[in-house]
């Protein structure tokens, strides 16, 4: 921490540790253990970079809802839907971290606008699935939804741009 590195991996006796379980299993009877660290500035730029590549698929799903929905079953649309909401949390749970690059007007802007804005959009979509009516959800992500991540595309492409100014 006092060196501003993330821990990027850890080997026990050579062994790749991926989960604090084989951890825990591995560590008592180890007798090596390797661990790459990485600034916090390269971890904090990767993230940034898979979070605007997940934005991408999020479309690409949005977009392929839209045109399976009429024709799909209700089962298919359901879990393509919940997909979609559970990359759309992952993109929520990651923000708390822009926190290094926003003023805290930004990112009360964000919380105000952009993502009460997402809210709205949610419960609408989620008062249509309720009552089966697909041509109103279909509506919802291409004329609300869409539109909504177009922006939010952008403001991640912005944060990836304000990230370029941090210190090495």
């Amino acid at each position: 921490m006092e060196k501003k590195r993330s821990i990027a991996s850890i080997k026990l006796d050579g062994k790749a540790i991926y989960d604090i379980d084989a951890a825990s299993e591995l560590y008592i009877s180890s007798s090596l253990c390797e661990v790459e660290t990485l600034p916090y500035d390269q971890v904090f730029k990767n993230a940034l970079h898979f979070q605007l590549s997940q934005i991408s698929d999020l479309e690409e799903s949005a977009e392929t809802l839209i045109t399976d929905i009429l024709l799909a079953e209700p089962d298919e649309i359901i879990e393509k839907w919940q997909s979609i909401c559970k990359m759309v949390k992952a993109q929520i749970v990651f923000l708390p971290q822009l926190a290094v690059l926003l003023s805290e007007d930004q990112i009360n802007d964000l919380v105000e606008k952009h993502l009460a804005e997402l809210d709205k959009i949610m419960k609408e979509a989620a008062g249509s699935f309720s009552t089966a009516d697909v041509v109103a959800v279909s509506d919802i992500l291409e004329l609300q939804f869409l539109p909504w991540l177009k922006n939010f595309k952008t403001f991640m492409q912005n944060m990836v741009e304000l990230s370029k100014q941090l210190p090495q």
